[in-house]
């Protein structure tokens, strides 16, 4: 009997350890992405808010260029937020998903560099430099790159997600608006590289197409930052499993398919 409660003591002090090792990993890459991603939300809101502006007669050539300069960098940070953390989200894959998680570190490197590329081409359109020619080109690398990193931040935030530890309830429901945030943000991406090429092919007047392209990119990177940022937040923020089962003394575990898989975290 005194053996047994010895060996159960070690392997208590071992587990504990472990356990607030995975912890503090998990929590500081999801910190990470969620800060990324609503850094984007708050300059996708921004362009929206130019464009709108613009639309009503306000400088619409100037608030276009700057409109693409935010958007591009939002899809730097929330992209460089995730490529930042690749090494981590990889390492917490299984090997069943990190073939695809290899996939998405593509792009989620194509999107960081179209957003870096519409950066540039927003500030020369703001310099008066072909400005007619460079806001639809603009637009057309923003929305591509938009289109092309949203199944690549779906992927990444969901295995960041089942990482985390939390409720299989909670887990799936966090997917979902994900899924649904991506959906809208590869819907905007390929809107505003149709107007792109519309407004390059003289369809349209002034910068009406910019203008409108603006917005859509401007709310698919906001409502793409909610989805993956709010949930991460709300996951490491209100789900207070962890503590209580700390406090009762009984373990935690992942949910697994199968329970060979399952494993104290």
């Amino acid at each position: 009997m005194r053996n047994r409660e010895t060996h159960y003591e070690v392997f208590q002090e071992e587990f504990d350890a472990s356990k607030s090792n995975i912890e503090v990993v998990d929590k500081d890459t999801a910190e990470v992405i969620a800060g990324g991603s609503m850094v984007g939300v708050v300059l996708g809101a921004g362009a929206a808010t130019l464009g709108i502006l613009g639309l009503i007669g306000f400088m619409p050539m100037l608030f276009t260029t700057i409109g693409m300069v935010a958007v591009g960098a939002g899809l730097i940070i929330a992209g460089g937020s995730m490529g930042a953390k690749y090494s981590d989200i990889l390492s917490s894959s299984t090997s069943d998903t990190s073939s695809g998680a290899v996939q998405a570190g593509g792009g989620i490197t194509a999107e960081t560099i179209g957003g870096a590329a519409g950066v540039a081409l927003g500030v020369l359109a703001m310099m008066g430099v072909e400005s007619l020619t460079l806001i639809p080109v603009g637009l057309i690398v923003l929305g591509g790159a938009m289109a092309f990193g949203a199944a690549a931040t779906m992927h990444l935030s969901r295995l960041v997600i089942s990482a985390s530890g939390a409720p299989r309830f909670k887990q799936r429901v966090a997917n979902e608006s994900i899924k649904g945030g991506a959906f809208m943000q590869m819907v905007a991406g390929l809107g505003a590289a149709v107007l792109g090429v519309l407004s390059l092919l003289g369809v349209g007047a002034g910068f009406t197409f910019g203008l409108v392209g603006v917005i859509a990119l401007g709310g698919g990177l906001l409502l793409s930052g909610l989805a993956v940022g709010g949930k991460l937040i709300n996951m490491l923020y209100n789900d207070d499993s962890h503590a209580k089962a700390k406090v009762s003394g009984r373990p935690v575990y992942r949910e697994y398919h199968s329970s060979a898989d399952r494993r104290p975290v």
